[in-house]
């Protein structure tokens, strides 16, 4: 008898004791929720707010890379709309952008930390425009990625073959990558200076 009462007690116990609020299933729906607009609709992953990573790296068929708009407000300025990028094209852009003498301002933003958009702004004096302040910009970018891949296949040959790294060749006079003078001459190795090997 004793036990029957305690069955009926426990019985009671659950029976008051269940959860009232209603668990939703996180299986994923028919239809995927959409960030954009429906002018620019993008697919959005498990989470909330989150986009497709991959997704957010390409273009849509209607949109361009790169828009240079003109500032009516002030004279030889231009803002420039780079999509698909991020914070690693902009600041490098930025920081190429001031070491042109020509270049009076340049500055980025991410408007939104969801979306890989930059906006780069833009302000040359007289003797060049903003177009080709950008041009100059990610052409030496260019150059010195190029430069600095070679000395690392080149050091990393030669660590290969059982060389040191300061058997890497040597170009006439160094690289001197924004052409002020100060970058040409250093030694490419590292090692010889007390550093690491694949310092170049």
């Amino acid at each position: 008898m004793a036990t029957g009462s305690k069955l009926k007690l426990a019985g009671s116990i659950s029976s008051t004791t269940q959860p009232r609020l209603r668990v939703i299933s996180a299986a994923p729906t028919h239809s995927t929720p959409t960030l954009f607009s429906s002018s620019h609709p993008r697919k959005m992953s498990g989470r909330i707010n989150q986009p497709n990573r991959i997704e957010t790296w390409l273009l849509q068929e209607d949109e361009k890379r790169l828009t240079i708009t003109e500032d009516p407000k002030i004279p030889n300025a231009a803002t420039v709309i780079v999509r698909a990028q991020d914070h690693t094209l902009g600041n490098m852009l930025r920081a190429q952008l001031l070491l042109d003498p020509t270049v009076l301002f340049a500055g980025y933003k991410v408007p939104h930390p969801l979306e890989n958009v930059i906006t780069i702004k833009i302000q040359t004096d007289d003797r060049s425009n903003p177009a080709d302040a950008l041009k100059r910009a990610c052409t030496q970018l260019i150059n010195q990625t190029i430069n600095v891949k070679k000395q690392f296949q080149d050091q990393a040959h030669n660590i290969e073959m059982g060389m040191g790294p300061e058997a890497a060749p040597q170009a006439a006079g160094g690289y001197d990558p924004y052409g002020d003078g100060f970058g040409g001459g250093a030694p490419a190795g590292g090692a010889a200076q007390g550093g690491d090997v694949y310092d170049f």
